[in-house]
């Protein structure tokens, strides 16, 4: 991968890759997170994000890529059960879940790909987006 970011180290985009491959590993019709070219765009989908938050994925993001896959997975179960946990925990799992998941998702969900061509995500949804003017009473 030869992608650059303003945001991420080389390290640290291959570590949102294979988070986003644990949450989105493809199916029959999906592609696999990685096969998408999505991590291309990831300056565009953090351009308005506190710089505070780019840093500190920016931090999880190291620390995740050092931990096996199997770590990986555990610990989003983990963050996508929070409402079993206490109060002060839940919060913080939540927050961790949504602060992982989020650009995971945004990234995958654009469309876009390598290049800024399409990532094949709509296309194997089948979704269209159109749009038509209201029509105006005269």
């Amino acid at each position: 991968m030869s992608v650059q970011s303003r945001y991420f180290s080389a390290l640290q985009l291959r570590s949102l890759e294979r988070l986003g491959d644990c949450y989105l590993p493809g199916t029959d019709t999906l592609p696999a997170f990685s096969a998408t070219g999505c991590i291309e765009q990831v300056d565009v989908v953090l351009e308005g994000v506190d710089e505070g938050d780019i840093q500190g994925l920016g931090l999880l993001l190291m620390v995740l890529r050092w931990m096996p896959l199997f770590a990986i997975r555990l610990l989003l179960a983990l963050l996508d059960r929070h409402h079993r946990f206490p109060p002060p925990l839940a919060g913080l799992f939540r927050l961790l879940n949504l602060g992982l998941k989020g650009p995971v998702v945004t990234l995958y969900y654009s469309g876009l790909g390598a290049g800024g061509e399409s990532s094949g995500v709509h296309e194997a949804m089948a979704f269209e987006l159109h749009c038509e003017p209201d029509e105006v009473n005269a």
